[in-house]
């Protein structure tokens, strides 16, 4: 009846309606160019935009950049008008620009997940696909994940990017090389290579912990044969001069193994050279400072291990740990490392707090050793603060030295003998 009648009808104005967001027709006999969606983008390759930009622009905007390809002095046919009113160009071969891969830039906060196409969905639950978001739910997602590209969209550059020359030397170490030579080479007036030559011959114009600090500035072998080809290797390539310290450096270290100098033949021979000099030059005085040392060590480890005022007071901190462990896997200890000391001084009291607060060394020290173990206990200090100072494994290091030193020398004085 007149109500089907009217339904039928409705449908069809429906279908007959543009789709929210397409462009309006363009008029009989208009051009491409003056089509209300082409015209600002027709304008700016009129300013002199180039294409590509104004592509990417048009992209940006929601509007099929393959629209460029077409006659913009002839009125849009029927493939440009569908382009136009929002539909996406399949050309073969190649990438649709309405595809997931489009770089169109959503207004909503993508998902980042693997998408399944529909051969990958029958038998699966997405065999039946769901229903939409439509009305306020839509509104609420658009609420909470829109983004505003206008903070975040960033400005393309057109000019080719420049990449960075190739280097003989990374950046930070250079900086680190660059601050050491500053030093190390005033006496020089700042001449890299005269240092360099002065510390490989060893005549002692070069102070022996120079000689030690210049070791692992040296270039390594890629390093030096970065140098080499940057610097000082021939051919048709235009070289360059050495600017900076590090490179000076290692250009310095490319003469000197090229010059045959000193028997070098490599970087590495160059590395064990200034190491063994710069041990050999220290050894007079780094073996008086490990007798030092080692004097101050056994000395302090007698005189603690001698007195009986630091054994009662150990004594005493043990009774005080004990009974505060009393129960505990740690309770009825029979002793304690000294390395632990630190940790029973910073164990404070519970009353009182900062500064105030009671340490357990200081609840032990409350009464006073016997037969005058305060004062014996404070003459014992220097000697204990004067070996606390001290490093072992620094000593332990200039041992190793002296000892490498005195290998060198023996199997130099070997090798003598048998020639």
């Amino acid at each position: 009846g007149g109500d089907g009648r009217a339904a039928l009808m409705g449908m069809l104005a429906k279908r007959q309606t543009p789709p929210p967001g397409a462009s309006a027709p363009a008029a009989d006999g208009a051009r491409l160019r003056d089509h209300p969606a082409m015209a600002p983008f027709v304008k700016l390759l009129k300013v002199g935009l180039p294409r590509g930009a104004v592509a990417r622009k048009m992209a940006e905007e929601g509007l099929d950049p393959s629209l460029l390809d077409f006659d913009l002095n002839k009125p849009p046919d029927a493939a440009c008008l569908r382009l136009l009113s929002g539909e996406k160009a399949q050309p073969s071969g190649g990438r649709a620009w309405g595809s997931r891969k489009s770089s169109k830039r959503a207004s909503l906060k993508p998902v980042h997940w693997e998408a399944l196409d529909g051969a990958k969905t029958e038998g699966t639950v997405w065999a039946q696909g769901g229903d939409g978001l439509e009305g306020e739910d839509r509104a609420e997602l658009a609420r909470l994940f829109g983004v505003d590209h206008s903070k975040t969209k960033k400005k393309s550059s057109l000019k080719p990017k420049r990449f960075a020359e190739e280097e003989a030397c990374e950046a930070k170490r250079s900086a680190n090389i660059a601050i050491a030579l500053a030093t190390l080479a005033k006496p020089f007036d700042g001449d890299v290579a005269k240092l360099l030559k002065k510390a490989a011959l060893g005549d002692g114009a070069v102070p022996a912990d120079t000689v030690e600090q210049l070791v692992p500035m040296l270039p390594t072998d890629e390093e030096f044969a970065a140098a080499r080809r940057l610097y000082r290797k021939s051919g048709p390539e235009k070289l360059r001069t050495a600017s900076k310290p590090a490179e000076e450096l290692f250009v310095a270290v490319v003469d000197l193994v090229l010059s045959g100098e000193h028997g070098l033949d490599a970087p590495a021979g160059l590395r064990q050279r200034l190491a063994a000099l710069g041990e050999a030059m220290a050894a007079p005085d780094a073996s008086g400072k490990v007798i030092e040392d080692a004097a101050t060590l056994t000395a302090a480890a007698d005189a603690a291990r001698e007195s009986e005022a630091l054994a009662e007071a150990l004594r005493r901190l043990l009774d005080v740990g004990n009974a505060l462990n009393e129960g505990t896997a740690r309770g009825n200890a029979q002793g304690f490392t000294l390395a632990s000391l630190e940790r029973v001084a910073a164990t404070k009291s519970t009353v009182g707090g900062g500064a105030s607060a009671l340490s357990v060394l200081d609840f032990a020290a409350r009464k006073p050793l016997s037969n005058d173990g305060d004062d014996r206990l404070a003459a014992l200090e220097p000697t204990l603060r004067a070996a606390r100072k001290l490093a072992l494994p620094e000593i332990e290091a200039e041992a190793a030295k002296i000892a490498r030193c005195a290998q060198r020398l023996a199997a130099g004085t070997l090798a003598a003998h048998a020639c």
